[in-house]
């Protein structure tokens, strides 16, 4: 492939119907409409008294002339006195109308307006953000990165643009910026190209004509100038769904990209850069299956190839056999609209093998009773113990008043078992407690009473490597709190107040495998409340279990049980998304770059 001669061949303006396509579905990136105002100095109309005495001006006063950037109309409206705001009124039918300056409007009221308030204007009836002129001087820009999909003299090109709004004081001006663009190879290489120049503070310029870059890595998380998004730069891209070319004679043809840009999935040059290591892909996302390869190629520090690796069998090239299912089981889940997702691949990978296995379509259904976690830990029970029906493992945790995701208490049972006796083999009773509650809480005093002061030591090394290691997943949203144990006796009580089990868990957390984290309130964090347990020995961290006072059940022999809390709930998954998941990416890539300087 010629570089210099894609260069000229490269679009330089963007699609038809890209900037409609923009201004009409992307107003929250790019900001939609404005009212603008500002304060000016005005005469009203004379009045019949002015009119006597000889006056032909009226008063000189203050008010504020709007203009709407969506219709560019402008109106004058009367200033709130000594605020940067103005009135507006409205009616009964909630129609807007400019305030007069010198009479009330009889069945109307007034609103006063504020800087980034919304309202519609009063004269083509537009949704618009309020903006004061003064924060427009030298105009401002809105920004959105849209990628398109071409084919040009027998190549497949994808093309990433700048869709811009630019915002000045009377108007707003849509567009389209090339920015980069990467071509598709006959051997499966990818040539890329910037439209670019690096100007002042870092920000990318536009660059006249395309060049070729040395390296061809995906652009779609790069920053690029957005103004009022979080320190004016913004990492966002999305797919221009419109006007998809045919691929047929193209280098994208035997590629599975159109299938996989029109099932809506992002990083397309990623997934190329897959598709060029594992050629069966296409066969995969051909047959429907776009949102599990998807979900790998978005792992966005990680081999996507491995991290599919991991659900499903790469060494084949037909899809069933690559699901490790068969042509009934595949059949039947190719029909399904929301077709499992890459975490339950995984799972199934992991129950495949287990003798008297059910078919996957059945598993998938069962995954849906038992959740993810409750699985995990059945498969674990079922390859350890040999207990291989997923039937039974329900009907008995329901006997003892449990659902099918509360699996993790019999697997802890059991396993406090065989380190109490020292056996492998555990008795029928041993295996299935009459009183499941009762076997646990008891078991776990045992083990606890048998820790001696030279375990305990040897466990404060590591929870302060522990605390050392992992101190910066430690957070606030300043009303809940998540918090790091200091040693073992915060286990020990956590579990005593909580009556549950982590008080037996300090061998875990010391060996930095499994991590104990305490929800607490913030005013509070002496005080006991909701106890988190993370696995951090996989590619990427697992919550294993987040459990309150007796795991959400209660009553003198614990026969009620109730749900975590909401606001729980979602302030731990604010946490892993905002704080745990950003964490561990860093040091992965801390590391790598310790593996290459090794």
């Amino acid at each position: 492939m010629e570089k210099e001669y894609f260069c000229r061949r490269l679009p330089e303006q963007p699609p038809k119907g890209l900037v409609s396509w923009a201004k009409r579905n992307l107003s929250g990136d790019l900001g939609g409409d404005y009212t603008v105002f500002k304060s000016e100095r005005i005469r009203t109309a004379p009045d019949l008294q002015e009119l006597m005495d000889n006056q032909i001006e009226g008063k000189s006063i203050w008010a504020v002339n709007c203009t709407c950037t969506a219709c560019g109309e402008s109106y004058y409206t009367q200033k709130v006195p000594g605020l940067n705001a103005f009135y507006i009124s409205q009616g009964d039918d909630g129609v807007t109308y400019p305030t007069r300056m010198d009479a009330e409007l009889e069945d109307y009221w007034d609103i006063e307006v504020e800087p980034n308030d919304q309202i519609n204007c009063p004269m083509c009836g537009c949704n618009t953000t309020v903006i004061h002129a003064r924060s427009l001087r030298g105009g401002r820009t809105k920004q959105i990165q849209v990628a398109t999909l071409h084919a040009i003299d027998g190549y497949a090109v994808i093309v990433y643009w700048l869709v811009q709004n630019n915002i000045q004081e009377y108007g707003c001006c849509y567009d389209a910026e090339p920015r980069y663009a990467f071509v598709l190879g006959e051997r499966g290489g990818i040539t890329a190209f910037s439209h670019r120049w690096n100007g002042e503070f870092g920000k990318d310029v536009p660059a006249g004509s395309w060049r070729p870059l040395q390296k061809n890595y995906d652009r779609w998380d790069n920053r690029y100038h957005d103004w009022g998004s979080i320190n004016d730069t913004k990492i966002r891209t999305l797919l221009y769904p419109n006007e998809l070319p045919g691929l047929i004679g193209t280098t994208g043809e035997k590629t599975g990209l159109l299938a996989y840009w029109e099932s809506g999935n992002t990083r397309p040059v990623k997934y190329l850069k897959l598709w060029k290591r594992w050629k069966p892909v296409e066969n995969l996302v051909n047959s429907g299956f776009s949102d599990l390869v998807a979900s790998a190629v978005n792992c966005g520090y990680y081999d996507s190839k491995v991290e599919l690796g991991k659900a499903l069998d790469t060494s084949k090239r037909k899809p069933y056999e690559i699901l490790y299912m068969s042509k009934a089981d595949f059949r039947t889940i190719s029909q399904w609209k929301n077709k499992p997702s890459r975490w339950k691949f995984e799972l199934w990978a992991k129950y495949r093998n287990i003798p008297g296995k059910l078919g996957a379509a059945d598993f998938f259904r069962e995954v849906d009773a038992f959740s993810g976690n409750g699985m995990r830990a059945a498969i674990d029970v079922m390859k350890e113990y040999g207990d291989c029906d997923l039937d039974k493992l329900r009907r008995y945790l329901e006997k003892q008043g449990y659902k099918p995701w509360e699996v993790q208490l019999l697997k802890d049972t059991r396993a406090m078992y065989r380190e109490l006796s020292g056996r492998q083999e555990l008795t029928e009773e041993e295996r299935w407690p009459r009183r499941l509650q009762e076997t646990h809480d008891r078991l776990t005093a045992q083990r606890r009473l048998q820790e001696d002061a030279a375990k305990a030591a040897e466990y404060q090394k590591g929870f302060d490597k522990v605390l050392e290691t992992y101190g910066a997943i430690q957070w606030t949203d300043k009303d809940l709190a998540i918090i790091l144990p200091k040693c073992n006796g915060d286990l020990v009580r956590e579990g005593d107040v909580l009556r549950h089990c982590v008080g037996g868990y300090g061998g875990r957390h010391s060996k930095g495998q499994a991590i104990i984290l305490f929800v607490r309130h913030y005013r509070r964090p002496e005080r006991c409340y909701y106890t988190l347990n993370v696995d951090f020995s996989g590619s990427v961290p697992k919550e294993i279990q987040l459990h309150g006072y007796g795991n959400e059940r209660h009553g003198d022999h614990k026969q009620y049980c109730h749900s975590i809390p909401k606001k729980v709930r979602q302030f731990v998954d604010r946490w892993e998304q905002e704080v745990l998941l950003p964490w561990w990416r860093d040091q992965q890539k801390i590391q790598n770059k310790e593996r290459k300087t090794a």
